[in-house]
């Protein structure tokens, strides 16, 4: 669906981004790693097409330019005050679709779309300052619901979200995903093995690693907790280990 071909980015003398290329596939539900500073929002930047980098972005085998990415690949901010503009919930939820040349009855119908699957209807006339913080995440990834954008990126998307909103988040990016691809920048090493399918690790600009589970098995990133527990009860086997607390409590009371 999406593949990035050399791509190479840089602020000013400083190199963030080296030769990346990858190749995103239709429904995958992927978890970006690395430490700060590896590259993974700059990434992100470049794949919605707000900053300007070197190399090619294919949509669907066609090169894609900034404008049309923007369209077709959704990003979600770690801080959701930087991506809402508009004054109330359904104002901020409309825009997007206002600006993309469709009828007035689309708009809404996206719109109405968006706020039912995000339950914000009764946030609908509110004031996007007034909200919290889980409130106000819901609000940016129902902006991009609206956009209808097959390509979802969240960074950091449990930032600054207590329990109960992580937990609600997650059920959210499932039910996303069963009909977009989903792209989600993490340190939550739990999470990401718990929730993705497929791994990336960034370090320095660069793609450290791509795969399965057998990412963690390298020491580009830290392990997620179970995975040490089943190293300490002496399973080596990694393709057998649990990837939730229910998987675990399956394994040994099954």
């Amino acid at each position: 669906m999406l593949e990035l071909r050399n791509i190479d980015f840089s602020y000013e003398d400083s190199r963030v981004l080296r030769n990346i290329n990858l190749s995103i596939n239709k429904g995958e539900k992927i978890a970006l790693l690395g430490d700060n500073g590896a590259g993974k929002t700059t990434l992100f930047l470049c794949m919605n097409g707000v900053l300007k980098y070197k190399g090619d972005i294919l949509y669907k085998g066609k090169k894609i330019g900034n404008k049309e990415l923007r369209k077709k690949v959704g990003l979600v901010f770690q801080e959701p005050d930087v991506q809402m503009i508009a004054t109330t919930v359904e104002r901020e939820v409309s825009f997007g679709p206002m600006n993309m040349k469709i009828s007035k009855d689309e708009v809404k119908d996206r719109t109405d779309r968006a706020i039912t699957q995000l339950n914000l209807e009764e946030f609908r006339k509110r004031a996007v300052h007034y909200l919290s913080g889980g409130e106000k995440k819901r609000v940016c990834i129902a902006d991009i619901i609206a956009m209808d954008s097959e390509v979802v990126l969240f960074d950091e998307p449990c930032a600054f979200l207590d329990t109960r909103n992580s937990l609600l988040l997650e059920k959210i990016l499932n039910k996303m995903a069963e009909q977009r691809t989903i792209i989600v920048s993490t340190h939550d090493m739990d999470f990401a093995y718990r929730w993705a399918d497929r791994f990336i690790i960034m370090e320095k600009g660069s793609i450290a690693a791509d795969g399965g589970i057998e990412v963690f098995d390298t020491d580009y990133v830290e392990k997620p907790m179970l995975w040490k527990l089943m190293k300490i009860q002496g399973m080596e086997d990694y393709s057998r280990y649990p990837r939730s607390i229910e998987e675990y409590g399956d394994m040994y009371n099954g």
